[in-house]
């Protein structure tokens, strides 16, 4: 099987301040340093609901997670973040289909199978042509 996208490969042109501890997570994040899941889950989930960053730590605290290999975690965090209104449409992809990934991992073939499918019936979405590969070896 390919590899997923990196979860910041959809955040890109996104950055905040260089070098501030927000980055210093996200950079973390992205490059997989598992040694600092515990910081990066702890930083982003000191961010209040209805702060501007909200959101955007649902979506990362999924990867961290996914990453720190809490499927089911990582479905409720993934999950949060697509039922905020407003979320970025590329970030939004990227959780849809991350949340297919972790409902794999959480051995939840059935709702994984159901969320490949609206992604794959969505003609321009970034992750059609991968759910589509994934609906062929999703077995219920």
């Amino acid at each position: 099987h390919e590899n997923p996208p990196s979860f910041l490969d959809a955040r890109k042109g996104q950055a905040g301040n260089p070098g501030s501890e927000k980055d210093t997570w996200l950079l973390a994040l992205e490059r997989r340093e598992t040694q600092k899941l515990l910081g990066i889950i702890k930083y982003f989930s000191a961010v209040a609901p209805g702060a501007p960053d909200y959101a955007e730590a649902q979506y990362c605290l999924g990867h961290a997670y996914f990453q720190q290999n809490q499927p089911a975690r990582a479905v409720e965090q993934f999950s949060a973040y697509l039922d905020i209104a407003g979320a970025n449409a590329r970030t939004k992809e990227d959780a849809e289909f991350y949340l297919v990934l972790a409902l794999l991992a959480d051995n939840q073939p059935e709702a994984a199978r159901a969320q490949a499918e609206r992604i794959a019936a969505i003609s321009n979405h970034r992750y059609r042509n991968i759910a589509q590969r994934l609906l062929s070896v999703i077995s219920l």
